[in-house]
């Protein structure tokens, strides 16, 4: 974002990154509710309120998940998202980030003093390995020394009292749970914040003209 990845002529990049953040995002919900145990299900619960909150959104989220009650239907449908859609999604986004890189390179960067010629796309694949090797060695040894516990199976007819939505849904949840009457606010919260950025390229047109 500060080095002005959303302006043309990369914004395919910007696009990509919002696809691949959202499909993390979605691959986090999807895989909560596959240990099918009382956490796992009532966060799920929790995060649909959310998710099928607005008039018209929510009743597509429901349709495409297989409706707003969590069952066996649902929990197929997240698995397959979870183990088959969404890692082919983030893999063909991928391929396009790169192939895109590859065509306009990223944010214009300073040239060496050396005089001696970069390849932008090689530092950034070997920034990529990097993190992916530091990322995977974190995840190892936190599931080693602090093992995810799981809890007893999930009871639709027992609510915990401390059910509550993953971190990045918490406030929208809030929204909801508080919205005087406007429980579609705060499932309007993300959605928003996305199509603000994703707009973000044609702002930033819009702000160069502008000034020229």
């Amino acid at each position: 974002f500060w080095e002005g990845l959303f302006r043309d002529p990369r914004e395919v990049l910007w696009g990509s990154a919002l696809v691949m953040s959202w499909n993390v995002v979605i691959a986090d919900f999807t895989g909560r509710l596959l240990p099918w145990d009382t956490r796992s299900y009532w966060s799920v619960v929790r995060g649909l309120e959310v998710a099928t909150a607005p008039p018209v959104l929510g009743g597509v989220v429901a349709f495409l998940i297989g409706g707003n009650l969590i069952n066996a239907d649902v929990l197929i449908r997240f698995y397959v998202l979870h183990i088959l859609v969404l890692p082919a999604l983030f893999l063909a986004t991928l391929y396009v980030t790169f192939a895109t890189i590859r065509r306009v390179g990223l944010s214009p960067v300073p040239e060496p003093a050396s005089g001696e010629a970069t390849s932008t796309l090689r530092n950034h694949l070997y920034s990529l390995v990097t993190l992916y090797v530091l990322l995977f060695g974190v995840l190892v040894t936190l599931s080693i020394l602090a093992p995810f516990p799981f809890m007893a199976v999930a009871d639709p007819y027992t609510t915990p009292h401390d059910a509550r939505p993953p971190w990045y849904l918490l406030a929208p949840y809030a929204l909801v749970e508080k919205g005087l009457g406007l429980r579609w606010l705060g499932g309007l919260v993300l959605p928003t914040i996305s199509l603000g950025l994703l707009l973000l390229p044609l702002w930033a047109k819009r702000w160069t003209s502008h000034a020229a």
